[in-house]
């Protein structure tokens, strides 16, 4: 399909653009992911690539979400050596860049963990519930989907890092 062709035809060529500059591209050859990293400000490239790349999409005002954050410290500080990638995806529901900023200050956020302000990545990856862990291999390739950070997650995660 001619995105282009499409866009202009419909009058959306600034919109399509906007979400092309900062979300969540799929390719052909995999995921990428465009963020802003609410402690620096800076905009956040983040490819598949790696052996794992774990996403979680959470809130500060999540219980499930926060009480998480202790295992995935545990997975990424465990894991990171052998290709495990971990991006903390905050939604845009009752946060902005200085209340991520502070929390992050606060807690102990492992990985990365970037902003999405204007929920293009919540969408494009139909991430309806918090958390919501989505696992890719090295292609890109998602792999693995949960509401929580089960048995079944780290099980997943482990096979993707057992040849490293």
């Amino acid at each position: 399909m001619d995105v282009g062709r499409f866009v202009r035809g419909t009058g959306l060529t600034v919109l399509a653009l906007a979400l092309l500059s900062v979300g969540v591209v799929f390719a052909e050859d995999g995921v990428s992911i465009s963020l802003p990293d609410p402690v620096t400000g800076k905009t956040q490239e983040i490819r598949h690539g790696s052996a794992a790349l774990h996403v979680v999409f959470f809130a500060t005002w999540c219980p499930h979400c926060v009480d998480e954050l202790d295992a995935l410290s545990d997975l990424h500080a465990r894991w990171q050596e052998r290709g495990y990638r971990l991006v903390v995806i905050a939604v845009q529901d009752r946060h902005d860049m200085e209340r991520l900023k502070q929390f992050a200050d606060r807690e102990n956020v492992p990985g990365r963990l970037v902003f999405d302000e204007e929920g293009v990545a919540s969408t494009r990856l139909s991430a309806d519930d918090l958390p919501t862990h989505i696992v890719f291999d090295a292609d890109g390739k998602e792999i693995h989907r949960s509401t929580r950070l089960s048995d079944e997650t780290v099980s997943v995660l482990r096979s993707l890092l057992s040849d490293r």
